[in-house]
């Protein structure tokens, strides 16, 4: 059968709304939209109408702790230009003479694309230094120039139209100085002068980040770091970017502009943002912490899952540890669109009794695609698919995936479907936690059983038994290859594991990549009393391992490993 990758999602949609089986179409930020509609002061709902079709990962911030002061300069970067509009370049003047005022502010460096007079400045102040970049400023400059010349120091980096009232001194109550942290504020509007006790945010909007603030203690700056954050400020979503960049650093991003405030000075309806001219980048959103609201409640009810990688990474490493330490079974399976699909129709050809057969051919395609899997007749194919959905029932945490991955795009209503039905389920981002934070976290989850005697089951058409000694984390592994995919059955996997439980009597946990039947295993295995973790496609980087495919989806990703010293090996 010859249509077009989209054909064929569309197909599957359709077919799916008219099953007539239960699920919840509406938007995945709901929650957020509701509480917005009940606060007389933001008028964030139209906006946030759009947000699940913009091409973002959003999560919310914490709020931390403060801290005993820990004393060090204040630095402010910025790149100073004059605009053609005269109205707006005294707006940007202005600007600059608010930060010169303020104490809490030792030095403005200018890092500017040539040097200008007092008077095209607007001001003359001994805080003010240029530097001359001959070219716009990136994210990657004010890294090398900050880790140059200012050591032992707090950096502000932002738009030249942003200033700060005295709040910028809680930067030094944050910790930033021995945490991998660094501030990303929403801005305050400041409009026609007015007091800035008086000055709101435009919406509590999650995409909008003008101010970084970090310490040049903490973040290492070397060649990867600067190649990935070459990125120009001003051009739409590189802020985004950026964010997405410093979360698979394993920094924290805290979005806390009640705390530290940040103004911006742009009356002028006038935009000088110009578009991203670079495909397929990933970025990220943070909402704000919010503390009348306590925001960060807000995504704990919205899907119980955080979209921040960060914090995915952390929650699973205490889920296991935690786990581990009281001694309770669990197991992780994992959420895929061709299984989902393949699972609804499943359970629509066995409640109607009627199958469709274009449809059916469709999904067999996709199977044998994703999963080199061909099912050896109808009954195969639905005895897979039914069983596959049980799992969801038994499971204790599903991976989940980032809202901008294609798996949400192509495949949302089955996605919908299970995230309404089994939401309280899905507990850790799949792909970039198995991914990035096996090496680029300080503490990656796969260190929350670095001491326990580890089974790798792995598929019959890999061999990782010559790839132990790469797998720094994990001191006690076991190899196991399942049965040939040819030979898969369930009456086969259900051997398989009452083996696998015999053979192996002092296994803590079982990492696998099964193909179709991985989730099905999971579940096998704790109804045996063992924990597992379905890895799926990302198991070989338990190994240190990619292979092109994953190469080609992550090629950004990858470099960050130069910056941690953990190359890959390539096969």
């Amino acid at each position: 059968m010859s249509t077009t990758k989209e054909e064929d999602t569309t197909n599957e949609d359709n077919f799916l709304l008219d099953t007539g089986l239960e699920y919840n179409s509406k938007k995945l930020f709901n929650i957020l939209r509701e509480w917005c509609e009940n606060q007389n002061n933001y008028e964030l709902t139209k906006y946030l109408k759009k947000l699940p079709d913009i091409d973002f990962n959003i999560s919310v911030s914490d709020m931390p702790e403060l801290s005993e002061c820990y004393e060090g300069e204040t630095i402010l970067i910025q790149q100073f230009y004059i605009d053609e509009d005269p109205v707006r370049n005294k707006e940007i003047q202005q600007t600059l003479r608010f930060n010169c005022i303020n104490r809490s502010i030792d030095k403005i460096i200018l890092l500017n694309e040539k040097i200008y007079t007092e008077e095209e400045l607007g001001t003359k102040n001994d805080k003010i230094q240029q530097v001359n970049i001959e070219k716009r400023l990136t994210y990657a400059d004010a890294f090398k120039y900050a880790d140059n010349n200012h050591r032992n120091s707090y950096i502000i980096l932002s738009n030249i139209d942003i200033f700060y009232d005295k709040s910028i001194e809680k930067i030094k109550l944050l910790q930033l100085h021995e945490k991998l942290r660094v501030l990303t504020l929403l801005r305050y509007e400041f409009l026609n002068n007015a007091k800035l006790s008086h000055c709101k945010f435009d919406h509590p909007r999650p995409d909008l980040q003008d101010t970084w603030v970090w310490h040049t203690n903490t973040i290492d700056i070397n060649d990867s770091l600067t190649e990935l954050t070459n990125i120009e400020m001003g051009v739409h979503k590189s802020n985004n970017h950026f964010m997405h960049i410093l979360q698979l650093l394993g920094i924290q991003c805290l979005n806390i502009p009640e705390t530290v405030k940040s103004y911006h000075n742009h009356n002028v309806m006038k935009k000088n943002c110009r578009e991203d001219n670079v495909s397929q980048r990933h970025y990220n959103a943070m909402f704000p912490y919010i503390e009348k609201i306590n925001t960060k409640n807000l995504e704990e009810k919205k899907n119980n899952i955080s979209m921040d990688i960060f914090t995915s990474n952390n929650n699973l490493f205490s889920y296991i540890q935690n786990n581990m330490e009281n001694k309770q079974i669990f197991c992780i399976t994992m959420t895929d669109g061709v299984l989902n699909n393949l699972s609804l129709y499943a359970n629509s050809v066995t409640q109607s009794k009627q199958a469709n057969n274009k449809l059916y051919e469709i999904i067999c395609e996709k199977v044998k695609n994703s999963y080199d899997y061909t099912f050896k007749n109808d009954n195969d194919a639905l005895e897979i698919g039914i069983n596959n959905l049980k799992t969801y029932e038994t499971t204790d945490k599903v991976f989940s995936w980032q809202l901008n991955h294609d798996f949400v795009k192509k495949y949302k209503e089955s996605y919908l479907f299970l995230n309404h039905n089994y939401k309280k389920k899905y507990g850790f981002l799949g792909d970039l936690t198995n991914i990035m934070t096996i090496t680029c976290f300080e503490t990656p989850w796969l260190k929350s059983i670095s001491e326990k005697n580890v089974l790798i089951l792995e598929n019959s058409k890999n061999d990782f038994s010559n790839e132990i000694k790469n797998a720094k984390y994990l001191k006690n592994i076991t190899i196991d290859k399942l049965p040939d995919n040819s030979n898969m059955s369930m009456e086969i996997i259900q051997t398989y594991v009452k083996d696998i439980v015999l053979k192996y009597e002092n296994i803590d946990i079982v990492l696998l990549d099964a193909s179709v039947y991985s989730n099905i295993i999971c579940v096998l295995l704790k109804q045996n009393n063992i924990s597992s973790i379905n890895m799926g496609f990302y198991l070989k980087t338990v190994f240190n391992i990619i292979d092109k495919d994953i190469l080609n989806q992550y090629s950004s990703h990858i470099k960050l490993q130069k910056i941690k010293n953990n190359a890959f090996i390539i096969i």
